[in-house]
């Protein structure tokens, strides 16, 4: 993760020279949260788990079926039946607070999901004050030599 933040923020950046070019910490971290993969992957994940939350709001769907025998039978015979066709239809009645309790676990994962995009840009953000103050280090000591 070290090398991706020091190659994301410094990248084409002169360090030293006539074309030096300084880069201050707010511009590096746009950079880094506009580049680093990790972000996007936990944004994504966050917009999954929101579409999970509202669809644990909504009524299960019902279902219909369709049971068909004997197909295949031209003509029936005293030994065969006629083709039969059976429809129906059903609803999920939820009881007990099923889909409160669906609903309640959906809206935590999302919750932890956030927490966790925090908890990895703060981590993000540590790593590139570090490296940031490496390499303002490392261009003090070639100024002073």
């Amino acid at each position: 993760m070290r090398k991706f933040i020091l190659l994301s923020v410094f990248a084409f950046v002169p360090l030293i020279g006539d074309g030096a070019c300084c880069i201050d910490l707010e511009t590096a971290w746009q950079r880094i949260l506009n580049g680093a993969p990790s972000i996007g992957v936990a944004e994504t994940e966050v917009g999954v788990l929101r579409g999970e939350v509202r669809q644990a709001y909504l009524l299960p769907n019902p279902i219909f079926e369709v049971d068909v025998e004997n197909i295949g039978v031209h003509h029936p015979t005293e030994d065969t039946e006629p083709p039969q066709s059976t429809y129906s239809i059903s609803q999920l009645v939820e009881i007990g607070g099923k889909r409160a309790a669906r609903t309640a676990l959906a809206a935590s994962l999302a919750e932890i999901a956030c927490t966790s995009i925090q908890i990895n840009q703060q981590d993000l953000l540590f790593e590139l004050k570090n490296a940031f103050i490496e390499a303002r280090a490392s261009q003090e000591k070639i100024r002073i030599s």
